[in-house]
């Protein structure tokens, strides 16, 4: 065999290769975030209830809240996150790996999420698996990707062509898919094929989207769309409503 033919061989094996794990990466990528996300969900409607009460999480969860004095700060804190897991019946250090807790001051607390690009970490990943949230595939495509450089962000523009990604097969992740109580959704409405990206808002990983055969609009987070397969544009004079200088409209006319 010439070395030419070697060569090729060779650059056809890692082409195979090359094409496996980056299928195996976004389909583990979209499985993990959905469930740490779905976590944030929750979390957020625990909080939410106890309209930032530590004296109400503590009732939601122990019973009774006479612990509701005492240390602040960093403690309190601690005692925010337990609480907020015996809840939902979590670890805590799963309620920790996806929300921070600041200013737990006297009775008030607020809840930060861990955004998008840090919850792909090794540790949490590991985190995820020991706990039983995420398969082995799961956790081995993922950490497979990050030891050889990949990514878990697709870098949005405004004018990119997007699509729903493929849905997982699990039923549960169907069904946690469902959710209809935020503004920002978790993938496009299903009558919408293709978006055009109106703004992407890196904040919170979100973009802002046009359906290209109507006139609807709405916000999806990054991680349920993807760069669609097509040669398809959107119209050239389709602006964004926010960009007229409105600052107001720039920062809550979501």
């Amino acid at each position: 065999m010439t070395n030419d033919a070697e060569n090729r061989e060779e650059e056809e094996d890692f082409l195979e290769f090359d094409i496996a794990l980056c299928g195996e990466w976004e389909q583990a990528i979209f499985r993990y975030y959905m469930i740490a996300t779905e976590v944030q969900r929750e979390i957020a409607e625990v909080v939410s209830a106890s309209d930032n009460s530590f004296g109400n999480l503590l009732l939601k969860s122990r019973g009774a809240s006479d612990d509701a004095v005492g240390r602040t700060g960093r403690f309190r804190g601690s005692m925010v996150i337990s609480s907020i897991a015996v809840v939902l019946e979590y670890n805590s250090d799963i309620i920790n790996a996806v929300a921070w807790i600041h200013n737990a001051n006297g009775d008030d607390f607020e809840v930060e999420f861990v955004p998008g690009e840090k919850l792909i970490t090794q540790k949490r990943v590991d985190l995820f698996w020991k706990r039983g949230l995420i398969e082995d595939r799961v956790r081995v495509a993922i950490l497979t990707g990050i030891k050889n450089g990949m990514s878990p962000l697709v870098r949005f523009a405004k004018g990119d062509i997007i699509t729903n990604k493929p849905i997982s097969l699990s039923k549960t992740a169907s069904e946690r898919l469902d959710d209809n109580c935020t503004f920002v959704k978790k993938r496009l409405p299903t009558k919408v094929k293709l978006a055009k990206v109106i703004r992407p808002d890196w904040a919170d990983h979100s973009v802002k989207w046009r359906c290209l055969d109507s006139q609807k609009t709405g916000w999806v987070e990054m991680g349920g769309v993807e760069i669609a397969n097509t040669t398809r544009q959107g119209d050239s004079n389709d602006e964004d409503e926010d960009s007229s200088g409105n600052l107001f409209n720039f920062r809550f006319g979501r």
